[in-house]
């Protein structure tokens, strides 16, 4: 029986499909020196735009945590040019900026927005970027020169965790005699951000929505932790396969990740079976609510009901392709089931019949089907 292993994922080797859907590291580097910029930017004016909006009580300094894919290291490259890569960049300002301004919370939100769609624009203006203004939960920057954005939503969270996390941070940089400005600017980390409570997103229509996208992120880490790591590259090979398939749309990431992980099975050294065991199982799954309790008590599947049989039917597909190149390929006729691999599951899947090698564990052998051949023919002779 062939092993596709390495076609999935194999240490060092730039041709593996793993490797294939990474970023690219000047793309990646690119996306984060922006972020970068957009963080130093905001620490500047954000004080000096809140104050003008709500006075000097209202003044605040915002704090900032990547959170999404990067944080849980499943970030794919886009897979057609019409993608791009996401970074979400939560920016967090303490919550008696609003309810100590007066307004009403169905003006606070939208003040929220104009606030920082003002702070960004001339940094937007600067760098060539562009603004995008109707996204409901999220400030869009749209990054030049590579297929990326950047989502900056908008949180409030309770004073006394800024309390705390200001006051830590004076007494580190009083101790180290840095400048409170350098010491201002590094984000908020894995345990501080886990301090923070009671989180609200911004809505831009006026909404303050209870948020907290650490719980995805504490959720799947740990999921990794308990699993291993390759239930985040069989998570990975299904965002690659669904960005193939949908240029736009399609089962979301949360969504796919999930169905992984309660349908999950792991096999030591062969990627290939792992994702093979996944499609087999979630395609039903797709059909009706799906639940992570662990996050939210909310229904995960926003797959529109008439789609999907459509999304059911895309894992199914990929599971008997898959299924049939793992079982019945020939290692001399290999060309066949990487056809196969790249018009079902990616493109991006190299055609490298060298990482393919034969498993001859005795479980394999006997799963593996025999090549039916024509008997030779023999035909009486007689010598003399």
């Amino acid at each position: 029986m062939p092993n596709f292993h390495s076609v999935f994922e194999k240490r060092m080797e730039p041709r593996c499909y793993r490797q294939s859907i990474t970023p690219a590291e000047p793309d990646r580097k690119q996306l984060f020196e922006a972020k970068d910029k957009v963080r130093r930017h905001l620490l500047t004016v954000i004080p000096q735009l809140t104050e003008e909006a709500f006075g000097k009580e209202g003044r605040a300094t915002p704090k900032f945590y990547v959170q999404g894919s990067w944080a849980y290291d499943t970030c794919n490259a886009p897979c057609h040019d019409s993608q791009e890569m996401d970074l979400d960049y939560g920016v967090y300002l303490p919550v008696s900026t609003w309810e100590d301004s007066g307004l009403p919370p169905q003006t606070a939100a939208p003040v929220y927005f104009k606030i920082m769609e003002r702070a960004l624009m001339p940094l937007i203006q600067k760098e060539g970027w562009a603004l995008v203004d109707d996204k409901d939960t999220c400030v869009r920057i749209q990054i030049k020169g590579i297929n990326a954005h950047i989502d900056v939503p908008l949180y409030v969270a309770p004073d006394a965790e800024f309390k705390r996390l200001v006051e830590a941070r004076a007494h580190l940089a009083k101790a180290s005699m840095t400048a409170d400005m350098a010491f201002a600017e590094s984000e908020i980390d894995e345990q501080q951000w886990h301090d923070f409570e009671k989180i609200a997103l911004a809505m831009r229509d006026g909404s303050w929505k209870p948020s907290d996208p650490r719980k995805v992120s504490d959720w799947f880490n740990t999921s990794v932790q308990r699993h291993g790591g390759q239930l985040r590259r069989v998570c990975r090979y299904l965002k690659g396969m669904r960005d193939f398939h949908w240029t736009a749309g399609g089962p979301s990431s949360v969504l796919l990740m999930i169905c992984a992980t309660q349908s999950w099975q792991g096999f030591e050294d062969r990627d290939d079976l792992a994702l093979l065991h996944i499609l087999e199982e979630i395609g039903p799954m797709l059909l009706g609510p799906v639940y992570c309790p662990e996050i939210s008590d909310e229904d995960f599947n926003r797959i529109k009901e008439i789609e999907r049989h459509v999304v059911k039917n895309w894992t199914d597909t990929a599971a008997v392709v898959l299924k049939d190149v793992i079982n019945n390929s020939r290692m001399h006729q290999l060309q066949e089931a990487f056809d196969k691999l790249q018009f079902t599951i990616d493109h991006r899947i190299p055609t490298a019949p060298e990482l393919v090698c034969v498993d001859s564990t005795p479980a394999s052998i006997r799963a593996y089907a025999p090549a039916i051949v024509p008997q030779k023919r023999h035909e009486e002779s007689r010598a003399g």
